[in-house]
């Protein structure tokens, strides 16, 4: 379902936004890596994107943060 409304942002930044592929690959690599965090963490919400909610969001950031951190970024 979350990969669906993906998807569906991406068609409407393209139609709607007229953003550059380049963009867009960016975007699209952002939510897949999104959506591997949730598979990871919290599968259910890939099924329920509506409970994603600001606590989610916050330990993703949280995980890019410590990712960052652990290259060296």
């Amino acid at each position: 379902m979350l990969n669906d409304y993906r998807q569906q942002f991406l068609d409407y930044l393209e139609a709607e936004k007229r953003f550059s592929p380049a963009t867009l690959r960016g975007y699209g690599i952002d939510l897949d890596q999104f959506i591997a965090f949730l598979l990871e963490r919290d599968p259910e919400l890939i099924e329920k994107p509506g409970e994603i909610n600001r606590t989610v969001i916050r330990r993703y950031l949280g995980h890019l943060s410590n990712e960052q951190g652990r290259l060296g970024l």
